[in-house]
């Protein structure tokens, strides 16, 4: 009886190795370059939660934080490159239904509303991380990149940072890398900062006018978009 028990148990054996050998990894290799952010489109703006409250001044200024998506800081693709897309959903819809498409990276993004009565120049002066529990300063970062959501079209296209007269806009930035690296100094050892939760607060001028934003809060958010 072990006899011919002994052939069948050689069997499942290889057959075992065999499926831990096939299974695929999470993630890139090591020393894999992350494949820039050419596709990367920003999700859809939302209305934003919690908008600041106008100036009560002669001119009507609402700015405010609508979401924060934290995932990565990828690389930018050339300048020739980005200046040839056109419809960047299009085409990341396409690279997602290709054969064996893996996403190596998902950049973070935030998004405003501005609407203005008048025209003015919009600009990022400084963005600072806070503890969301707390609300005490844990690092900061950095917005790039300025695009404005076309309704039109359905797209994010560039936006020069001028703001239209009587015209509510829905903007996202690229944000950079979170700097914790003095996260404990200043927030203190207990914070979480992989995970958060986290805010952000930032400083922003329209025109003559500054204003700081707090954004609500948000996590990391793990982007698992592997299809087989």
């Amino acid at each position: 009886m072990s006899s011919r028990l002994a052939p069948v148990v050689v069997l499942l054996l290889a057959a075992c190795a065999a499926w831990d050998t096939s299974s695929p990894g999470h993630g890139p290799p090591p020393g894999v370059t992350p494949t820039p952010s050419s596709h990367y489109a920003p999700p859809p703006p939302v209305r934003p939660g919690d908008p600041a409250r106008p100036d009560e001044g002669p001119s009507a200024l609402r700015v405010a934080i609508a979401s924060v998506q934290l995932f990565d800081n990828c690389p930018d693709p050339p300048e020739a490159e980005r200046a040839a897309m056109v419809d960047e959903n299009r085409l990341a819809q396409e690279a997602k239904r290709a054969p064996g498409y893996r996403a190596q990276c998902s950049q973070s993004t935030v998004q405003l509303a501005v609407s203005s009565d008048r025209a003015a120049s919009f600009r990022v002066e400084a963005v600072r991380v806070l503890d969301g529990a707390t609300g005490r300063v844990a690092g900061s970062s950095t917005l790039r990149g300025p695009t404005q959501w076309n309704q039109s079209t359905g797209t994010y296209l560039r936006w020069d940072e001028q703001i239209t007269a009587g015209r509510d806009l829905q903007i996202s930035y690229k944000l950079g890398d979170l700097d914790l690296s003095r996260a404990a100094e200043l927030a203190g050892p207990g914070f979480d900062t992989y995970s958060g939760p986290f805010m952000l607060e930032l400083d922003i001028s329209v025109g003559d006018t500054r204003q700081t934003l707090r954004s609500p809060q948000f996590r990391r958010q793990n982007d698992d978009m592997v299809e087989t």
